[in-house]
């Protein structure tokens, strides 16, 4: 094996830098066979037009300094992604019957007790959402209330408790930490503030949730409507809520 002239690397050096800068487009370095040098794109601190021996010397040290930033980038990615102990089982959330136009067809969103979000929901989604929001309509298409559903579950809704002030609904829905309840439905009735409903998930998990404001809004779309809730979620299937 030869070295490549006057340069001191081997030909199989310049090989691993083409193949990792080239090919992958990290660098946007493209060679210039006809001329026999080489353009380093992208890169204005340095020459248009490098020689083979620029070209080496300045890419392994862009590769090296790479390497680290690459590293780094992992790491950052690695510590944002959500594990199991960064999802919120607890909280607040807006449910939401919107539907968004993604390219040529429109999504719509329910919430994810094991995700802690709104997910899309599509036929192949995986999860499913638990809960989505389906608008009660007039004569006139003009929205005037909504209800819940489950996705695939056909046993999911429980109303605890229907409540003529905040405070009540709250204080109920604060000391209530067990579920006792045995028959769930698949459609909630219209849901209304200070409710407090329970929610058994496909997976036979559960849920709390207590219904706050309710609010028609205006979208490029169509009219849709929020409700505010406060949730708590049991993953691990257990009937009580004084765990997680």
């Amino acid at each position: 094996m030869g070295s490549e002239q006057g340069t001191g690397y081997q030909a199989e050096d310049f090989q691993a830098v083409r193949k990792n800068l080239v090919f992958h487009c990290w660098f946007g370095i493209q060679p210039q066979t006809s001329s026999g040098l080489y353009r380093l794109d992208g890169a204005p601190n340095f020459p248009c037009t490098l020689n083979l021996n620029q070209f080496l010397s300045i890419t392994y040290k862009i590769m090296k300094k790479r390497e680290i930033i690459l590293v780094y980038c992992f790491l950052i990615l690695a510590g944002c992604e959500k594990t199991g102990n960064d999802i919120k089982y607890e909280g607040e959330a807006v449910l939401t019957s919107e539907r968004i136009k993604s390219g040529d067809i429109y999504l719509v969103y329910g919430f994810s007790f094991e995700k802690g979000e709104n997910i899309a929901f599509t036929f192949t989604t995986t999860p499913v959402p638990d809960i989505l929001v389906t608008n009660i309509t007039d004569v006139e298409n003009k929205i005037t209330g909504a209800v819940l559903s489950s996705p695939a579950n056909e046993e999911a809704f429980c109303l605890k408790g229907s409540f003529s002030t905040s405070a009540d609904a709250e204080s109920f829905y604060n000391s209530y930490n067990e579920v006792t309840d045995s028959i769930f439905h698949p459609l909630t009735e219209e849901i209304h503030k200070d409710q407090v409903w329970t929610i058994q998930t496909s997976k036979k998990t559960f849920a709390k949730i207590l219904i706050g404001e309710t609010t028609i809004k205006t979208s490029p779309v169509s009219e849709y409507i929020e409700i505010k809730i406060r949730y708590k979620y049991q993953p691990d299937g257990s009937r009580s809520f004084t765990g997680k």
